[in-house]
């Protein structure tokens, strides 16, 4: 594939998953302010730092070795940071949240996965400039608080989760991941975008949980 054909394809994704960051945002605003069942306020928050984490390691592959598709996935990381900022105020004006059993367990389960992390890399001397430190706080923050909300949608039901974010959802996750193989024809492999990649699958992973748990909720009686 020549280059002009690449960065072609690349801008393409990026504008989709822009667009796709809003439309899933969006909605997902207006049905929390509707209701929120199924849906774990632990969650956002600790979805904004993944959001975080993996931020951080787009960053330090773009110092590695700046280029287009890297700095278009800073952006990407920047503007969901910034739209997820919008759900968690959804909870807020819906006014009726209570935080609850799931909430509590994941923030227990994130606690003390973190102390986990922070022991075993420090036994090693590895600190939290290794990119693999950061990618494996990011898929404890992204994948553990999914899990959860698979286990609320299972107990309370899934009417706060519409289904135009399940599937956006998935739909710009695999869209992220193929920005990052771009920017690795572009760049070249680092260790910065080998991790932020394995973030994003173990995201995809555990969305797809969510996706299954939600499909068989909505199509049982």
């Amino acid at each position: 594939m020549s280059l002009r054909a690449r960065m072609a394809i690349s801008d393409l994704l990026f504008g989709v998953q822009i667009a796709g960051a809003l439309l899933l945002c969006a909605v997902q605003f207006l049905r929390l302010i509707e209701t929120t069942q199924g849906q774990l306020l632990s969650m956002y928050v600790c979805i904004e730092a993944y959001l975080c984490f993996n931020l951080m390691l787009a960053l330090d592959a773009h110092r590695v070795r700046s280029g287009r598709v890297i700095r278009q996935a800073l952006w990407t990381y920047a503007i969901w940071l910034v739209l997820i900022a919008f759900d968690i105020a959804a909870f807020v004006i819906n006014g009726s949240y209570q935080w609850n059993e799931n909430d509590t367990r994941t923030a227990i389960f994130v606690t003390l996965g973190v102390v986990l992390i922070c022991v075993a890399t420090n036994s090693r001397n590895i600190g939290l400039e290794d990119p693999m430190i950061k990618s494996l706080l990011a898929m404890l923050f992204k994948a553990l608080p999914q899990f959860a909300v698979a286990v609320e949608i299972e107990q309370e039901g899934g009417h706060g989760v519409p289904g135009l974010a399940i599937i956006v959802g998935n739909l710009t996750i695999l869209i992220r991941i193929g920005q990052i193989l771009f920017a690795a024809c572009e760049t070249g492999w680092n260790r910065n975008l080998a991790w932020l990649c394995a973030s994003e699958t173990v995201n995809e992973v555990s969305w797809a949980v969510v996706s299954i748990v939600w499909l068989i909720w909505h199509l049982t009686p």
